[in-house]
């Protein structure tokens, strides 16, 4: 039977819409519909889904080394990287269900507190297997902060047990590549190598845990003999800076960063790794003993740093460093030093550079009171200074650029089958910062430097030395070549200028070099005799910046001197004994003796730190005015009655002279005077 819906819908009682079909309504709800979905998917997309994606795209390495990619424009390159054929290293681990417990305690007990401190007691058994060969192990939790632990791919330290190796490693991390920028630190590490420093192995590989495939993990390896013997380096300690009153300070007041004393590098010890090895050896024992005795030679200032870190070295890790903006690497936490038996020089090994979070071009690392007192060396600041000109000089040519994409392709290519957005470093980065090293170093201005038609003061004259000697001493104070064109004496009542006669004379103008950012100040000094100058009048200096028209005029001022030499004299037992003849060695290498008689002393008699002198009966010391005894150890003057010690100043003109006196400074013990006649002293007046 043949029915015609609408006469069907008519007959049984249901009205269609006046002047509508019933198609159409349904269309029309269709479409109503349609708008109502869509309305609310627009609204949930970018509160609930967006950031979802952005957070996903991000741990799949998307904006992490470069943000100017955008997410949609990556979308078909997935599924080439994804499906790709590439050769990479399988590390199993098997650790059994009661240790396995342990370690989830101890994440449990790290996520509480927001950071993880571990111990040697934290090590549970497991066994590794990479192609048909397993090996004994103990592995336990590491990192400081949740990156490593608070998603599914924890990060491991492992020990390889019974002399048996993995990858060639016997000690060695397993992590999230995430936590260490990807294939940044590859990059950053092929550098530091490029300048000898030390730097351990860094790789990829996939890892099953239990059974579960956990994907990609960064394999880097640990402070060891095996990083030394492959850097082709004799065995020797390797030290640090211990965190651990830096990590217990959160336990009083949660991450403290602000008056926390145990921010700094000097109120901390220094630990060996592989200490249980080092205490059996008695040559690795004191090579121990000679680092941190270097180390602490230099907190306390007792040594320059060249004397105690390798300067080549130094200067490089840090020059590569900065190149990287690499602020993290410089951070004393992340120091490792390497002690080499045959220099007697400690040497930096590159750490955790974190590039990912880099300094960017243009900005400054954040202070790091370690590296700007490594820095303050004059040998290591030149090593820096010559080893960032390099990288700039390598990188302009393209050669350290081609070296690093050499490196970078087959790591990205295991990489980005999990990583699918990880892409290429933005080497153009590393371009603009040898631009801008290159025209630090040349002590030229940051492109974003103010004009130099800006600048109120743009040269700095100071008058030094006595009025019979003076000195007129002129230094830029801008990062331009500043033209003296004129110097004169003026007076304040606009009198007619005197000339001023230098002697040598003074050819002018002349030009003082730019002040280079960080530099040393090197004045020009001119000296020049003020004699015959009316009273009032003042040495006025014209110049300006080369290239502007506006000419400064600064009047030069009364300032100090720069000292050659510590007001305060030192010295040594030996250099006492050469200076003075009637000076003898003691009973104890730390003691000098008085010979009995009377005796001329030239200049100072100066008792070095942990030393003693000792004066007896029938001794006689005279001393011109200029001089006296500075004694950093205690003093031992014991006369007689009728035969004291004397103390005097050499007579002057038939009058007894006067002598500047005794000062015992920091001695450590008491010192002893008996029976001592000390004759005429004017007080000390060394500064």
């Amino acid at each position: 039977m043949r029915v015609e819906v609408g006469r069907q819908g008519h007959r049984a009682g249901v009205e269609p819409t006046a002047g509508r079909p019933t198609g159409a309504r349904r269309i029309l709800l269709l479409l109503a519909s349609c708008i109502v979905v869509v309305s609310l998917i627009t609204l949930a997309v970018p509160v609930y889904v967006l950031p979802g994606v952005k957070a996903w795209a991000e741990y799949r390495g998307h904006g992490v080394l470069r943000d100017d990619l955008r997410l949609i424009t990556q979308l078909p390159s997935i599924p080439p990287r994804m499906f790709r054929s590439v050769e990479i290293p399988h590390l199993v681990i098997d650790v059994k269900f009661k240790n396995m417990q342990k370690i989830f305690l101890k994440r449990n007990e790290a996520l509480a507190r927001g950071f993880l401190i571990t111990d040697d007691n934290d090590f549970v058994p497991a066994t590794l297997r990479v192609g048909d060969r397993s090996v004994n192990a103990k592995l336990r939790l590491k990192g400081d902060l949740p990156d490593h632990w608070e998603k599914d791919k924890w990060s491991f330290r492992i020990q390889v047990q019974g002399g048996d190796q993995v990858f060639g490693l016997r000690r060695f991390s397993i992590q999230d590549p995430s936590t260490r920028g990807y294939q940044a630190e590859i990059l950053f590490l092929e550098t530091l190598r490029g300048f000898g420093v030390l730097a351990p192995r860094y790789f990829f590989t996939r890892m099953t845990l239990n059974g579960k495939e956990m994907g990609l993990m960064a394999v880097e390896e640990h402070f060891s003999t095996e990083l030394l013997e492959a850097s082709g380096r004799r065995d020797g300690p390797i030290v640090r800076f211990d965190e651990t009153l830096f990590w217990d300070s959160f336990l009083i007041r949660p991450f403290w960063w602000y008056g926390n004393p145990f921010l700094d590098f000097r109120n901390t010890r220094l630990e060996a790794f592989d200490s249980a090895r080092i205490q059996k050896s008695p040559a690795l024992s004191r090579q121990l003993s000679t680092a941190v005795g270097l180390v602490r030679g230099f907190e306390q200032r007792r040594l320059a740093a060249a004397d105690v870190f390798d300067p080549e070295l130094m200067g490089a890790f840090i020059a590569v460093a900065e190149f990287w903006g690499a602020w993290h690497a410089i951070d004393w936490r992340n120091h490792r030093y390497y002690f080499n038996p045959i220099t007697t020089r400690l040497e930096p090994i590159g750490f955790d550079a974190g590039v990912h979070g880099r300094v960017r071009v243009g900005r400054k690392l954040p202070d790091q009171p370690l590296v700007s007192a490594l820095l303050e060396d004059p040998k290591i600041r030149a090593a820096r200074d010559a080893a960032l000109r390099e990288l700039a000089e390598r990188t302009t040519t393209g050669e350290l650029i081609r070296k690093l994409e050499a490196v970078e392709d087959p790591q990205l290519a295991i990489l980005q089958t999990e990583y699918y957005f990880a892409n290429p470093f933005p080497y153009d980065e590393l371009v603009e910062r040898a631009k801008l090293v290159e025209r630090t170093l040349n002590g030229e201005p940051p492109a974003d430097a103010v004009s130099p038609a800006s600048y109120q003061t743009i040269l700095h004259a100071d008058i030094t030395g006595e009025a019979a000697a003076s000195n007129l001493e002129l230094t830029s104070a801008v990062p331009h070549e500043v033209e003296v064109q004129s110097i004169q004496w003026v007076s304040p009542g606009n009198d007619a200028p005197l000339s001023f006669s230098p002697e040598p004379a003074l050819a002018l103008p002349f030009v003082l070099g730019p002040r280079a950012f960080d530099a040393v100040l090197s004045p020009i000094r001119i000296p020049f005799q003020p004699q015959g100058i009316p009273s009032g009048y003042s040495l006025e200096v014209t110049a300006r910046i080369r290239g502007q028209e506006r000419v400064s005029r600064t009047l030069a001022r009364p300032y100090y001197s720069a000292l050659a030499g510590v007001p305060i004299p030192a010295s040594s037992l030996k250099e006492q004994l050469a200076r003075h003849p009637f000076l003898v060695p003691g009973q104890g290498d730390d003691t000098l003796r008085v010979k009995p008689g009377a005796w001329q002393v030239d200049g100072w008699l100066v008792v070095p730190e942990g030393s003693r002198l000792i004066a007896g009966p029938g001794t006689t010391l005279r001393f011109g005015p200029g001089g006296g005894i500075v004694s950093h150890g205690p003093l031992e003057f014991v006369g007689e009655e009728g035969s004291p010690v004397v103390l005097e100043g050499l007579p002057a003109e038939g009058e007894a002279g006067r002598w500047q006196g005794v000062a015992v400074l920091a001695a450590g013990a008491p010192s002893r005077f008996s029976h001592v006649i000390i004759r005429n002293t004017s007080g000390i007046a060394q500064a």
